[in-house]
């Protein structure tokens, strides 16, 4: 079988996953506790066995070679391991393959001496190879049988070709499972945390040779974070992009020998992102991202201490070209109303002050006027709002005098002021957005004058 044929028929199942249609995480454990221990039935199985095992134990290695190169797999005391790649990959999936691979067979006999092997797409074949304690089986798989319902399969060394039979042990039709052999194996198997499910503490996001975030957390857990904006928040506010990469999974695993032309070709030299990151655990890493490949749902992206280049599914990276606005506009201010005994606003002409209730006090009062859980809801909306950026200059050196001011007030005593100064718009004199002052330092954050004003009162 051709490079192209195989190809083609990976594009036609390429929506049936092993690791996600056929076998979620649970149906998979079910999958192999039934291939462990089917169930017996009456019916008489006109199959033709290629490969006689009677104890799957006795499997110890399995190799697979298909358009995709050699892929080689080892049963060690540790669990089934991948060995011809020096990357993760989930044992279990693993299994599932060595399984699938124990219980191929022939649906029907089509010729039983064939003296033409190219008919059958068998001059070209996938192998797949059991390796077993007291030798080897291989058998190959050919093209697709005219119907295009199943595969060409023959056992290595003999004569007869037959159809693929399906598996019927968990309802695998003969194409499905036929395909899992011509797939790029490593893509399925590969273990899928290119980030990691654990605690990071520092990231560098580039979009365009541009720094877009930069943060990294302290002993307290609290976050520093130095682009596009100096400020200390918390981690829940980095939850867009942490989230983000964690739900991000390898969709197509490319190698590690990828030529200088196929990179160019990823858009992995110069590439429009770059992330770096590194976790509590010394894990660390960059990763280039390029072109989005020809589907337009997936991106390239690459490991680069290690070169390994794969695609990763856009729709759990729209973080990378949100504004960087966006990726800061919940980082400013977190903290809740019930952390808070006095919350005052003054501006020219007018204050106001939300007073509370503290210890064994219920109430809240608004300059000194009693006020039910509505209105202090909303007051306090009104506050935080004013703090919500609507855009980042870092570089501005606002001047001029202090348009509002609010303070937020800690039970404890502790206090933090923001302030507001207008920006006037040098085109018409008017006033669309004011710079935000943290502790009478800039933050580098412009706020709507609508959220602003809204404030006043």
């Amino acid at each position: 079988m051709s490079k192209s044929t195989r190809n083609l028929i990976i594009v036609v199942v390429v929506a049936v996953v092993l690791a996600g249609a056929v076998f979620g995480a649970k149906a998979l454990i079910d999958y192999i506790e039934a291939v462990r221990t089917p169930e017996t039935t009456d019916a008489e199985d006109t199959s033709k066995v290629l490969i006689n095992i009677t104890n799957y134990n006795f499997i110890d290695g399995l190799v697979i070679d298909n358009s995709y190169g050699v892929v080689e797999f080892s049963n060690t005391d540790n669990g089934w391991e991948l060995i011809s790649e020096d990357i993760d990959a989930e044992s279990g999936l693993i299994e599932v393959y060595v399984m699938l691979a124990s219980y191929i067979k022939g649906a029907k006999l089509i010729e039983e001496n064939v003296s033409d092997k190219s008919v059958y797409g068998l001059n070209n074949p996938i192998r797949v190879t059991l390796k077993l304690r007291g030798g080897e089986e291989t058998f190959l798989l050919g093209g697709l049988t005219k119907t295009g319902e199943t595969f060409y399969v023959m056992k290595e060394g003999e004569t007869a070709v037959y159809t693929l039979d399906g598996n019927s042990t968990f309802n695998l039709a003969p194409l499905d499972l036929g395909t899992y052999f011509a797939m790029n194996v490593i893509s399925i198997v590969v273990n899928k945390d290119f980030f990691p499910e654990t605690d990071y503490n520092y990231l560098h996001f580039e979009r365009n040779n541009q720094v877009v975030i930069e943060t990294s957390k302290n002993e307290d857990l609290t976050w520093t974070m130095t682009a596009p904006i100096k400020i200390e928040t918390e981690a829940t506010s980095l939850s867009v992009i942490f989230v983000s990469m964690q739900d991000c999974q390898i969709v197509q695993y490319l190698g590690t020998d990828n030529s200088q032309e196929k990179l160019e070709e990823y858009g992995l030299v110069n590439p429009r992102y770059v992330i770096k990151y590194t976790c509590d655990s010394g894990k660390e890493r960059t990763i280039y991202f390029g072109n989005d490949s020809s589907s337009s749902a997936f991106i390239y992206a690459m490991d680069v201490d290690s070169g390994l280049v794969v695609t990763l599914s856009k729709s759990d990276l729209e973080f990378l070209d949100n504004k960087a606005v966006d990726l800061v506009a919940y980082v400013i201010y977190t903290e809740k109303v019930v952390d808070h005994a006095y919350v005052t606003s003054t501006w020219k002409g007018g204050s106001s002050v939300l007073d509370l209730p503290v210890g064994d006090e219920t109430d809240s009062f608004i300059n000194n006027i009693p006020v039910n859980s509505d209105t202090v809801s909303e007051y306090y909306t009104a506050m935080l709002s004013a703090l919500q950026p609507s855009d980042i200059d870092a570089d501005a050196k606002p001047e001029g005098e202090k348009a509002l001011t609010i303070v937020f007030e800690k039970k404890d005593g502790t206090k933090r002021e923001f302030s507001f100064i207008a920006k006037v718009n040098p085109e018409d004199n008017k006033v669309y957005e004011y710079y935000l002052f943290d502790n009478g330092e800039y933050t580098g954050i412009l706020v709507s004058a609508r959220d602003v004003e809204g404030a006043m009162r």
